[in-house]
């Protein structure tokens, strides 16, 4: 087996930056297959070899380059939301920027948009959490109080339950009941929003096939119980053993 190439981040980043279909699900129109013929484009732009590498460490190649995008991409959109609290005065200004933050620019947009999204999601459950007790059952989107009901055997009561705080948004949510509408549009929103959200994990799903990240978030706890010195000699044997498989040698 051949060594597994060196990746360049700077030259990653700028060959995934020619590719909307890897990082804007609407350019790839959930096509995973031009998905991935991009990755293969990538990898013959970066390795000069790359016509000499077999079939299975092509595909090698490609997830340690899928990985390797995944993690720049998880670091760039920390350190948007690290600056949005710098300018809230949440915390103060980091010492040092990050290495890709202007190369990386071009992902600004997408990602204000996904946290826009995560937004919309959580204020239609927030909304949600309002409840309103009726005598009558009919659906009823508006009522007026210069109307007056001919049915004295029916009245409808209006009782809101107050929804649990929610901190997630600024948004101001008006409970009263007399300004609801049929609220369809609203609905059409959401549903909009749970589309492109399932897109985006998708995305991520694709990126990362295996589930590496979940493993090794899956280790936090244990790391976390561990007393400092153990902690640094735990890590220390898992690079030594990823070492011993990147370098090409087996046990």
């Amino acid at each position: 087996m051949s060594l597994k190439p060196v990746i360049n981040a700077s030259s990653l980043i700028e060959e995934v930056k020619k590719r909307p279909c890897i990082y804007d699900q609407k350019a790839a129109h959930g096509n995973q297959e031009m998905k991935m013929q991009a990755w293969r484009d990538i990898g013959v732009a970066l390795f000069k070899n790359w016509s000499g590498y077999s079939s299975t460490e092509k595909e090698g190649i490609i997830r340690d380059m899928q990985t390797k995008w995944k993690s720049i991409r998880d670091n760039f959109s920390r350190q948007l939301r690290i600056q949005e609290q710098v300018k809230a005065g949440v915390l103060s200004e980091p010492s040092k920027k990050y290495v890709y933050m202007d190369q990386l620019s071009f992902l600004i947009g997408l990602i204000h948009k996904r946290e826009r999204i995560q937004l919309t999601l959580d204020d239609s459950r927030d909304s949600s959490d309002t409840v309103y007790a009726l005598d009558d059952t009919k659906p009823i989107c508006a009522v007026s109080s210069a109307e007056s009901v001919q049915e004295p055997t029916q009245s409808v009561q209006f009782v809101p339950i107050q929804p649990k705080p929610s901190f997630s948004t600024s948004t101001t949510i008006d409970f009263n009941p007399l300004n609801t509408d049929c609220s369809e549009p609203a609905l059409k929103r959401v549903a909009r929003s749970l589309d492109e959200l399932v897109a985006i994990e998708k995305d991520d799903k694709a990126d990362d096939p295996m589930g590496n990240k979940k493993f090794l978030l899956s280790l936090l706890p244990f790391l976390k119980k561990l007393p400092d010195d153990v902690n640094l000699e735990v890590r220390l044997q898992l690079m030594s053993v990823l070492q011993t498989y990147t370098s090409g040698k087996t046990f």
